[in-house]
């Protein structure tokens, strides 16, 4: 197996955190976004485990979409669990040759009993984050690219109202579209019809043509009169990947609904309410060109919210009325999208107009010669310096406030996480200073994830300047000196080390005196 030095920067690292992570044994597999790597070749990857396993141990798998592109690439993968910090708790790791199939098999990676006995360093918050990094063999890393995913467990839950069911006859079909409130499955299309074997309700689902793979679990019950389920069936299905339509097992006559018209078809309206539980996932950032995030925008799953509307009202599907392929657009029996539902983004983009026009803003923000018209209230809001800072000096709200001490463009990163929540194009060295800004104004979310970049870039150039960073965070130092007890020999006879020894004497004799007992004891 090849082995990769502790010093080489990945060319890609994607980090992966699956949020409520007790839920993920109502699945069968919990599969990551999609990601893209741009190298040479556009490769595409995700990684998934396996919930629903009585094994001890938890298995994962890195997995290609396109064996083809992949034939002749020799790549090297290192795949960690890691805690809160970015700090890693297990690692493994993988090499494949051009000749070999692709699949990175994680088998063991970590016992399920040890998350339970550790689970305020593994599953912080009930989350568990994995940190893949890879490397291209005979490929120089230039610029290496970073990208963060998220996933969950969520429901979704529709009410179907079918009228006139008693008109219902063989060879007729009803259809219904169910919208997820999140983009991460494709719509999906439910007909009803009438079964050739007897007369049982036959149910199948579509998701179309869309490359979106989600593991899923449903539950279809029927409504009698006074809002009881008085039916009702679970199976699982793997969206993307089985047969574009999926039948249901039949569970209910239609002989049997007539024989009880009142109670299950009060006039006559069949009630379905269908629950789907589902894996979530989403891209949170990356940082490579802007046609691969568009294509890793595509591929994720999520769509713009013009289209998304679109598509709440209509979709072309197979006619009903006859046995011919051709498709016809109809109206979906859907309900109204209430004016709540995309709040969340329309509220994000808002805000960029808000800082991007600085309208109605009633303090300026000055970085050398650049000025920032912001709002006093939205920076309180979000920062408890900001809102001490304006609460306790009424006159200076009134000016121009001196920010000398940041770069115009990290204060303009950090503005726009503050009106968004969103930070773009965060290379290591944007990271580092964004990281002392986010500490300054107690964004922690900001810090926690330039922290995660520091820690994921770090090597022998840069270990006297992270330390540097950092040095006040003291759970974070413990893991930059274990680097330099590790790579001791090589830091200190670079140049940054003589630079780091003159500036911070005081640091740096902290470190020689942590390598020279670690040496001792050991």
């Amino acid at each position: 197996m090849a082995s990769v030095s502790k010093n080489t920067q990945a060319a890609f690292t994607f980090v992966w955190t699956v949020e409520n992570f007790s839920r993920s044994i109502e699945l069968e597999y919990f599969i990551s976004p999609r990601f893209l790597v741009d190298w040479s070749e556009k490769i595409m990857f995700h990684l998934a485990f396996r919930a629903m396993d009585t094994k001890p141990y938890i298995d994962c798998v890195l997995g290609a979409g396109d064996d083809n592109t992949l034939k002749d690439v020799e790549i090297n993968c290192e795949l960690s669990l890691i805690d809160a910090r970015g700090r890693p708790l297990v690692t493994k790791k993988g090499h494949r040759r051009p000749d070999q199939n692709f699949a990175y098999e994680f088998p063991s990676l970590v016992k399920k009993n040890a998350l339970l006995k550790r689970v305020s360093e593994f599953l912080p918050n009930d989350s568990l984050t994995f940190r893949c990094s890879l490397w291209k063999a005979g490929m120089k890393v230039e610029r290496p690219a970073l990208c963060f995913g998220r996933s969950e467990v969520g429901n979704d839950s529709y009410f179907w109202p079918i009228e006139r069911f008693s008109s219902l006859k063989l060879g007729q079909k009803k259809c219904f579209q169910l919208q997820p409130k999140l983009h991460v499955i494709p719509t999906l299309i439910v007909d009803l019809s009438l079964s050739s074997e007897g007369d049982y309700i036959q149910l199948e689902i579509s998701c179309g043509n869309e490359e979106v793979y989600n593991d899923t679990k449903w539950e279809i019950s029927l409504i009698d009169y006074e809002g009881k389920v008085f039916a009702s069936e679970n199976w699982n299905w793997k969206c993307g990947y089985e047969r574009e339509v999926h039948s249901f097992p039949k569970f209910v006559k239609k002989s049997t609904l007539m024989g009880k018209k009142n109670t299950y078809l009060p006039n006559d309206v069949l009630l379905f309410r269908c629950d789907c539980t589902r894996v979530m996932s989403e891209i949170l950032f990356e940082n490579q060109a802007s046609d691969v995030k568009e294509k890793q925008r595509k591929v994720s799953g999520h769509e713009d919210e013009e289209m998304a509307v679109r598509r709440s009202r209509s979709v072309s599907v197979p006619n009903p009325c006859t046995t011919s392929r051709k498709s016809i657009s109809i109206e979906l029996e859907s309900e109204e999208v209430k004016p709540d539902e995309n709040f969340s983004s329309h509220l994000k983009k808002d805000l960029t107009n808000l800082f991007n026009n600085g309208s109605l803003s009633d303090i300026v923000l000055q970085a050398g010669t650049e000025t920032f018209q912001v709002h006093r209230a939205v920076l309180g809001a979000r920062s408890p310096v900001f809102k001490e800072m304006f609460e306790n000096d009424i006159e200076q709200i009134e000016k121009k406030v001196e920010t000398l001490e940041l770069d115009a463009e990290i204060l303009r990163k950090l503005l726009l996480y503050i009106y968004t929540g969103v930070v773009e194009d965060l290379q290591r060295d944007v990271a580092a200073a964004l990281y002392s800004a986010a500490s300054k104004y107690e964004l922690i979310p900001l810090r926690d994830t330039c922290l995660k970049i520091l820690m994921s870039n770090l090597c022998i150039s840069n270990a006297c300047d992270t330390l540097t960073l950092i040095q006040h965070d003291e759970d974070v130092k413990k893991i930059v000196m274990e680097f330099f007890l590790d790579h001791g020999t090589d830091i200190i006879r670079s140049e940054n080390w003589k630079i780091f020894r003159k500036s911070y004497p005081d640091l740096a004799s902290d470190i020689m005196e942590y390598i020279y007992l670690q040496k001792v004891d050991n």
